[in-house]
């Protein structure tokens, strides 16, 4: 399992700028640098959003494998929202490509409270050819 706790602003940010590119996220965590990879493209271009290990952003960076898979920006929009309201994010991937993404909110009360979203990864359609 790949770990990295970040930030959540500059997580949000990144999202919401690629989500203007194109209808899948692809994500990338590697055992070197740049440890976070995150890229979107369409038919008028792409973005590629790079968070190298030693960056501010991060607070924790636990990277066993390299890793990349697909996921769809119509199944992070609820991610999205509630990285509004978030101090920290922590990305999991584990080796199926299951991708989770928990959430630290703070608000007045003295309570912190944790929002965990699970995705699966886009399936390729190249695994399942064979298979019809």
């Amino acid at each position: 399992v790949n770990k990295t706790i970040l930030q959540a602003n500059p997580l949000r940010d990144a999202l919401s700028e690629l989500d203007w590119w194109g209808g899948t996220l692809t994500l990338e965590m590697s055992t070197g640098t740049p440890t976070l990879r995150m890229y979107s493209k369409g038919e008028m271009g792409g973005c590629v959003i790079e968070f190298p290990p030693e960056c501010d952003p991060f607070d924790e960076c636990a990277c066993t494998e390299d890793t990349r898979e697909d996921y769809r920006f119509s199944l992070l929009q609820c991610v999205l929202k509630a990285l509004a309201l978030s101090d920290k994010a922590c990305l999991r991937v584990n080796r199926i490509g299951m991708l989770s993404v928990q959430l630290m909110i703070r608000n007045d009360s003295p309570v912190t409270t944790f929002v965990e979203f699970l995705i699966c990864a886009d399936a390729n359609e190249a695994e399942f050819g064979d298979a019809q």
